[in-house]
């Protein structure tokens, strides 16, 4: 299936022939004119793009960053929404992953994320108000996109819950960075023509939820 995070970071459908250079999509593009957060600070972008494996976020180097936005296919029914996940679900589901590892069976992760802890892993109360704040109904162009909060669940609990629930269980874990963990689950427009209002969307919400 064409991944549609993928296509706006690199610019085009990835065919898995080397690895795709994250910076020449759409987003990228738009996001590197956003040079300083609104008390003056300068942002420097980082850009990567990761398999649809289990464990995957495990591979980046968090603690380099500030904060960490994590965007994935995952809004189905509609392509003028996007979801901004508001903690994550401790839990894998049984599916398998790009890899053919299937939680809870052989070569795949445990179904737990982590057994020590409780069902829901809510994000710091910052974050929280981050995220309910930018949430709304944004206009680009002539298109009218809906930016909603969407709670922690166990129907999502595919790579991009297991990549958000790591990521946020990193910002708890270290007084550092990062200091704030982000996931947005995007929609799939049904032509290429859709990713220009896309990307210009997704760049107006990063710039909210990376402010200070």
């Amino acid at each position: 299936m064409r991944n549609p995070s993928g296509y706006l970071f690199i610019g085009e459908w990835y065919k898995g022939r080397s690895k795709p250079d994250p910076t020449r999509g759409l987003l990228p593009k738009r996001l590197k004119t956003i040079t300083t957060t609104n008390d003056g600070c300068t942002i420097e972008w980082t850009f990567d793009t990761l398999p649809v494996e289990w464990n995957t976020i495990t591979t980046v180097g968090l603690t380099q960053y500030d904060v960490v936005v994590n965007l994935g296919y995952g809004v189905y029914h509609s392509a003028s929404k996007v979801r901004l996940e508001n903690g994550a679900w401790n839990g894998r589901a049984e599916q398998a992953d790009a890899a053919a590892k299937v939680p809870g069976k052989r070569r795949g992760p445990p179904k737990v994320i982590d057994p020590t802890a409780g069902k829901r892993l809510a994000a710091p109360k910052g974050t929280r108000d981050t995220i309910k704040a930018t949430a709304g109904d944004f206009r680009v162009g002539t298109q009218t996109y809906t930016a909603e909060v969407a709670n922690a669940r166990q129907t999502n609990g595919y790579v991009c819950n297991e990549t958000h629930y790591l990521a946020l269980q990193k910002v708890k874990a270290t007084p550092g960075r990062p200091h704030r963990a982000v996931f947005i689950h995007i929609p799939k427009p049904a032509k290429d023509r859709g990713y220009p209002p896309l990307a210009a969307l997704l760049a107006r919400i990063i710039e909210k939820l990376i402010q200070p």
